[in-house]
């Protein structure tokens, strides 16, 4: 904790860089000081080891409990107040009686800003995040700079934690992640996020330092963005040539089905099966996965037929409530729409494609999809048609 009220009712903030080490010695002779939540006396602690800050006294009964705060979210929650306070108004970890919250930062009166430098319980941080919504705050949650794992340059390791703490900018719904570290004085921000297995998500990685960008730009990813379409590719090849012994429950139940239907392995999934769609961060089940499973279900169709995108939709939600296909708990969307958002993109690529033909919004097969069990032309395939949905795909992610 950064913030205590002195005796006179005054608060002392130990962000605001006005004080020196010995006069902090010297004061704590001298003063007493008192919780701001429930006013019981607190210690000054003053080591060489961990960032200047106060603490309860042994046994004292809060009733607000905030987490354990590390040296990390100290000198992070400092260097975030500093920047904020010569851009806008900030308050340091104000007491919200009627949530009992305190956030680590309230700026402009209303973004209720954590640095969370540890995992969350998903309870707790729903919990939170809408007693914020409810009484008008606006939650913005900045994960500490040790929290994202990078797998490779555009590749990084997300789990739901990583997933709760996104957020959607202004302009468009496409959600992105935001990290900061006080050793470099950086924010990584990353956007334009395109999973490709329930862990391994592709990246827009921007680096920003905190001298060089507002709260405002911070806020605002650009809607357009590079995308590693090489690294896809490799990615999805890697794939096609590695053996499948430790799969998901779900991604296990689609081989047994490749098998009996089409008898082909699970390696010579069709190349329509891995579309890097936006949208496709609603889903937790594997790129493959998902879009196999549509694909399965369209090759069902009569040819000559049109279907509606609804039954397609429906189709999704029966196998995500038969546990064949996960979605992925996002702050941004219901259920519903976690599902109807990317089976609808996929209907519209697959027609932008060719693969579809759609009228308004009923679509049907131009032709019979080939279902074949040959890995090296496939993965030649796999070339053409990412080529194809970079260059004719609106769906696409931009390339700048």
């Amino acid at each position: 904790m950064l913030t205590a009220h002195l005796s006179d009712g005054k608060t002392l903030n130990l962000a605001a860089g006005v004080f020196q080490p010995s006069s902090l010695h010297e004061l704590r002779k001298t003063a007493s000081f008192y919780c701001p939540v429930c006013q019981k006396p607190m210690d000054l602690k003053l080591g060489s080891i961990k960032a200047f800050h106060f603490a309860h006294k042994r046994n004292a009964d809060c009733p607000y409990t905030g987490e354990p705060e590390s040296k990390l979210h100290l000198e992070g929650k400092t260097q975030l107040y500093e920047w904020l306070n010569g851009q806008t108004e900030v308050l340091l970890e104000p007491y919200l009686k009627e949530l009992n919250q305190r956030p680590d930062l309230l700026a402009a009166g209303a973004a209720a800003i954590e640095y969370q430098c540890s995992l969350l319980d998903q309870q707790l941080f729903d919990k939170r995040n809408a007693a914020y919504r409810d009484n008008g705050y606006e939650p913005i949650w900045i994960l500490g700079g040790t929290r994202i794992a990078r797998l490779s340059s555009s590749l990084f390791r997300f789990s739901a934690f990583h997933w709760q703490c996104t957020r959607i900018g202004a302009d468009h719904f496409r959600p992105y992640l935001l990290s900061y570290s006080p050793g470099s004085k950086t924010f990584l921000r990353l956007s334009h996020l395109i999973p490709f297995s329930k862990t391994s998500v592709f990246a827009r990685q921007e680096y920003l330092h905190l001298d060089r960008i507002s709260f405002k730009s911070l806020l605002s990813p650009p809607a357009q963005g590079s995308f590693p379409f090489k690294n896809w590719a490799a990615k999805v090849k890697k794939h096609r040539m590695s053996p499948h012994f430790r799969l998901s429950a779900e991604a296990a139940y689609l081989k047994n089905v490749l098998y009996n239907e089409k008898s082909i392995p699970f390696s010579c999934i069709p190349s329509y099966a891995f579309l890097p769609l936006l949208s496709g961060c609603c889903f937790e089940s594997s790129v493959y996965v998902w879009q196999t499973r549509l694909l399965l279900w369209i090759n069902r169709q009569p040819l000559s037929c049109f279907f509606h995108a609804e039954e397609a939709v429906r189709h999704a939600a029966m196998l995500v409530t038969r546990r064949q296909l996960f979605i992925r708990r996002l702050p941004h969307w219901t259920a519903s729409e976690s599902i109807s958002l990317p089976v609808s993109d996929y209907l519209d690529a697959l027609s932008q494609l060719g693969y579809l033909q759609k009228e308004e919004e009923k679509y049907k097969k131009t032709g019979k999809l080939n279902w074949r069990g040959d890995p090296e032309a496939l993965i030649e395939e796999d070339q053409c048609l990412l080529s194809r949905f970079i260059s004719e795909c609106d769906l696409a992610p931009h390339i700048n």
